[in-house]
Formats: structure tokens, C-alpha cells, sequence
């Protein structure tokens, strides 16, 4: 109950910075829940949620500062699995 309260939390919070797209992370696999991305970055998420061994999560894009997009997590991505998600953001941006 508690997970599920947290992933309600997360979606709410993230609804109010306008993500520009939301990747849903469920039992190992990556798909896209909003907005628009690249099948290869979903793909590629994926890859590095599989090897990282996360089993659910989201992962975001919000406009940052300077209106460059932001790749954000929720708290079940690592931050390692982040920044490996930050890194191949770079090739599709």
C-alpha cells in the first residue's frame, strides 16, 4: 500500500512540472505511458534497467532551466541507473 501511495505521490508531483514525456517502468520493461520519445531511447532504458536489475519506476523529461529538457526518476531508480539514463538521453536530444 505504502509503494502504491508513493507512485500516486510521484505521478501527481510529476504532473504539476508538465513532464514532456513519462517511461513506465513494470516488472523489468520499459514503456511509454505520455508524451513522445524515441522507441530506441525506450529501448535503450530498458537495456539498462534490465542489466541494473530494477523492477519498477518511472523516468521523466521536464524542461530545466534555460528550457533544455531535464531526465528525471522516481526514488526506485538508482542513481546510477540515472545518470547511465542521463548519458544515453544525450545521444537522442
Amino acid at each position: 500500500m505504502n509503494k502504491l501511495l508513493l507512485y500516486v505521490s510521484l505521478f501527481f508531483i510529476n504532473l504539476s512540472k508538465n513532464p514532456n514525456f513519462v517511461i513506465e517502468i513494470k516488472k523489468g520493461t520499459a514503456s511509454l505511458k505520455s508524451g513522445k520519445v524515441s522507441k530506441n531511447f525506450i529501448s535503450d532504458c530498458q537495456d539498462v534497467i534490465m542489466y541494473e536489475n530494477a523492477q519498477s519506476g518511472f523516468i521523466y523529461g521536464v524542461k530545466g532551466q534555460y528550457g533544455k529538457q531535464v531526465i528525471k526518476a522516481s526514488s526506485d531508480i538508482s542513481p546510477v541507473q540515472l545518470q547511465k539514463i542521463r548519458n544515453l538521453w544525450s545521444f537522442y536530444s
